[in-house]
């Protein structure tokens, strides 16, 4: 029964972690050009203590971005309006009785939320919204902090890569 809830857990895991990846890639780009400031917000989830560090992720987030040419302002600088959120998410499934783990899933998304103005009305609001994605999950049956880390890099290369079809270095 346990492995039955658990499958079903993870399909719905999975469905609702990929919906990103159906998103209008070419609309997610634009978003990206003309982007030359970025504030960095890191969230790790790691409930179970399995050794995510959170300096390590920032630097393998912020590191891209500099190469890339875009400044990184201080974490409570307003004058900036895009903010790249890195979510750090690890699961970690026991087994019912001896509550020995063994299955770890780690989930790593990366989203750019950019302040956006809407005018209705006469009335003008602004809010930051989610312009661009990226997500990667992994399975593993014993953790390993490094296999786990390489995904940020994997997924900064993709942002990387769509930041420059829209930004062609000169």
């Amino acid at each position: 029964m346990c492995k039955y809830v658990f499958t079903l857990v993870m399909a719905v895991f999975v469905l609702f972690s990929s919906l990103a990846a159906f998103a209008d890639q070419e609309s997610e780009r634009a978003c990206l050009k003309g982007l030359q400031r970025c504030r960095v917000r890191i969230t790790i989830r790691d409930d179970d203590k399995v050794g995510i560090d959170e300096d390590a992720v920032r630097s393998a987030v912020e590191l891209p971005l500099r190469q890339l040419g875009i400044t990184i302002p201080s974490a409570n600088d307003e004058s900036c309006w895009a903010i790249l959120d890195v979510q750090v998410t690890s699961l970690v499934t026991r087994e019912s009785e001896s509550r020995k783990p063994f299955l770890y899933t780690i989930y790593v998304s990366c989203i750019l939320r950019q302040l956006v103005s809407l005018k209705r009305d006469g009335n003008k609001t602004e809010f930051y919204a989610s312009t661009y994605s990226k997500a990667d999950q992994q399975v593993q049956d014993n953790f390993d902090v490094d296999k786990a880390m390489r995904m940020i890099p994997k997924i900064m290369e993709g942002f990387s890569n769509d930041y420059l079809a829209v930004n062609p270095k000169r």
